[in-house]
C-alpha cells in the first residue's frame, strides 16, 4: 500500500495562529488504530521517525500565525490596481473535524482574520480599507493532490467582503466589494512535526474581487495547540 506523508496542519482556520476554537475543550483522542485506511486523515506518533502512526479521532482546535517573511497580499484591477497588504494572519474558531477517520476524510472549519491591513500606493492616497478583514465561515478540504488544501466559503460563494472608503476613492472601487471563489494552498514540508507551514500562492488563486480576477499570497504557521505529539496527515 502506498503511503504518502504530508505534514499537514489544518488550517486553517488557514491559515491559516492563537485564536480560541469554538470550544476550548476541543481536543483529539489518541487512538490505537493504525493509519492507512485509504482515507486522508490526521495521524500522530511519539517519534518523528513515524514508525508507529496511529489515528487521531474527534475535533481539535487549530491556530494560524503568519510567517513574517511573507505578508498577506491581495491584488486585483478594478479600473485601477487594488493591492491590499496585511501584516497578521490568524484563525478564529478554527476546528479540525475527524470524527470518523475510517469512514470520512478530515476537514476544517472556521474563519481567517487578517490584521494590519492597508492599501498600497498609489491607490492608498485615494481609498482606505479596514485594518481588520475577516472571512466568511470557511470549509477547508483536501485538494486534488495530497499536498494541497482548499479554502472555500462554507455556504454560498462569498469568501469575504472589503469596504473601500474615501472622498477621492474611484466609483469603480468605492463601497463594499465582495471577494468570491476559493484559494488553494500547499504544505511546505513532509516531515512529522509539532507545527507545519501553509503557503498560498498566486497559482492557487481562484478568487474574484468585485467581479475582477484576484490573486492572493500568504505564508502561515499551522498548529494544533492541544496536541502534545508530532503529527501529519496520511493517505494510505
Amino acid at each position: 500500500m502506498f503511503k504518502a506523508r504530508l505534514c499537514i496542519a489544518a488550517l486553517f482556520a488557514m491559515c491559516v495562529v492563537g485564536v480560541a476554537a469554538s470550544s476550548a475543550s476541543a481536543a483529539f483522542t489518541l487512538s490505537s488504530e493504525k493509519c492507512g485506511s485509504g482515507k486522508l486523515m490526521f495521524c500522530y506518533d511519539e517519534s518523528a521517525t513515524g514508525t508507529n502512526l496511529r489515528e487521531l479521532v474527534g475535533e481539535e482546535e487549530v491556530t494560524l500565525k503568519q510567517n513574517k517573511t511573507q505578508e498577506a497580499l491581495l491584488e486585483a484591477v478594478l479600473g485601477e490596481t487594488v493591492h491590499i497588504v496585511c501584516t497578521e494572519t490568524k484563525a478564529k474558531e478554527g476546528v479540525v473535524h475527524q470524527v470518523e477517520p475510517l469512514v470520512k476524510e478530515s476537514f476544517a472549519t472556521g474563519f481567517v482574520v487578517f490584521e494590519g491591513c492597508a492599501l498600497l500606493e498609489p491607490l492608498a492616497a485615494k481609498c482606505k480599507v479596514p485594518a481588520t478583514i475577516t472571512t466568511k465561515a470557511l470549509m477547508v478540504t483536501p485538494g486534488a493532490v495530497l499536498s494541497e488544501v482548499i479554502f472555500k466559503p462554507k455556504e454560498g460563494e462569498i469568501f469575504t467582503e472589503i469596504a473601500f472608503s474615501g472622498e477621492k476613492c474611484p466609483a469603480t472601487i468605492k463601497g463594499t466589494q465582495p471577494v468570491k471563489g476559493k484559494q488553494k494552498c500547499t504544505w511546505t514540508s513532509t516531515a512529522l512535526a509539532k507545527t507545519h507551514e501553509l503557503e498560498c500562492t498566486e497559482a492557487g488563486s481562484e478568487l474574484k474581487l468585485g467581479g475582477s480576477a484576484a490573486t492572493f499570497l500568504d505564508l502561515a504557521e499551522v498548529n494544533l495547540p492541544n496536541l502534545l505529539t508530532v503529527w501529519d496527515v496520511e493517505f494510505g
